[in-house]
């Protein structure tokens, strides 16, 4: 594949019938196009954490594996390159954005998803908890002195700080919530908030901050319909990982969207098997065996996927996806959309497509 020429990708039949092997060629694209920007702010992290003044970097950074940031990266690439080219500057806004946002927030959302029945000492517990949170809080503090350095920072940080006052409140309703009855006795309720709210567990910030930042550094707007489609990417994301993680979720007390369609059509049973699961979680804690905690999770997505959970739920993440693409087709030509966002959305269609392949489970540890 030309490494120069990612309109070789926009093929959906490749895409429908190998979803595994499209999200390889996408990847790789990215990989090899900006290699050497990817190693770049790789050394210069590297050389931080080399440094006495960032020991918080030194500890953190090697807890987060190198693809995970990297897909915080490639946005920043894409805009870039319709927007005016890769500059210093979105260099520097890689790193700053990794050190205020990406380590930090990943930490959080590790110990927020950490699962129930995991014994942590008392003491121990409040020793770690407080050293993560003086390791973020330099984190932040840290990346945000550079991304006001950088040009339009004042309109950058405006960005940066509402979206993620959103991404923390989010957050912040998700474990006020947990292990709530209210879901299972309202389901319909629950789903027409979190399609409406602003701080739903659909809230994710990741696109739309990087690839508005990255136009923001050529150029001192953002189109209004560019505004848009990031924030659409986000809500599509957050969606396909619902699906993925129903299992998961459903241990720590959340009730995704799949289970919330399911519960619609249920009959009692699938609310009863939940309700069972939460109450021993709740009743032996780090005394419950893994084998009855996977066998309830189990019996829970086994339920949801009969009730029609996972199919509704690819429907409407497959809606969303058709919009995003009508909407990048209306915003073609427009500064910071191109065939690199594109890509990216077009990505997240096919691990949806992996999921479905796959009986709604991704492949452990891949991109």
């Amino acid at each position: 594949m030309n490494s120069n020429d990612p309109s070789l990708l926009d093929d959906d039949a490749f895409m429908m019938e190998d979803p595994i092997g499209y999200n390889d060629a996408v990847v790789g694209f990215f990989r090899e196009k900006y290699a050497e920007h990817i190693e770049s702010i790789f050394k210069k992290l590297k050389n931080r954490t080399d440094s006495e003044a960032c020991p918080w970097l030194g500890e953190s950074l090697p807890s987060v594996p190198k693809r995970i940031i990297e897909r915080h990266l490639f946005p920043v690439f894409a805009a870039a390159s319709c927007s005016g080219g890769i500059s210093k500057h979105h260099l520097a806004f890689c790193s700053a954005f990794i050190r205020a946002i990406s380590i930090p927030l990943l930490r959080i959302d590790r110990r927020i998803d950490r699962p129930a029945i995991k014994r942590i000492e008392k003491q121990d517990s409040i020793c770690k908890s407080q050293n993560a949170q003086l390791i973020e809080c330099c984190l932040f503090h840290d990346g945000f002195l550079d991304i006001c350095r950088l040009p339009n920072g004042k309109e950058i940080m405006e960005l940066v700080a509402s979206n993620y006052l959103q991404v923390y409140t989010s957050l912040y309703y998700e474990m006020m919530h947990r292990y709530s009855l209210d879901y299972l006795s309202n389901p319909k309720k629950k789903l027409q908030w979190i399609f409406r709210s602003r701080f739903s567990p659909l809230t994710c910030k990741y696109f739309s901050t990087t690839v508005q930042a990255s136009i923001l550094l050529n150029s001192k707007n953002v189109s209004s319909d560019i505004k848009k489609l990031t924030e659409s990417f986000g809500r599509l994301r957050q969606l396909c990982d619902q699906i993925c993680d129903v299992e998961e979720d459903i241990t720590m007390g959340k009730v995704t969207i799949p289970v919330l369609y399911a519960l619609l059509n249920d009959d009692g049973k699938l609310a009863s098997v939940v309700r069972t699961l939460w109450s021993e979680i709740q009743g032996f804690g780090s005394d419950l065996k893994p084998s009855v905690l996977s066998q309830h999770a189990a019996e829970i997505k086994e339920i949801t996927q009969k009730l029609g959970g996972f199919r509704r739920a690819y429907r409407l993440a497959d809606k969303w996806y058709r919009q995003a693409m009508s909407l990048i087709h209306k915003c073609n030509g427009k500064t910071g959309v191109g065939t690199e966002v594109k890509l990216l959305f077009r990505l997240k269609r096919a691990y949806l497509e992996r999921l479905k392949c796959n009986n709604w489970v991704d492949i452990p540890n891949y991109y």
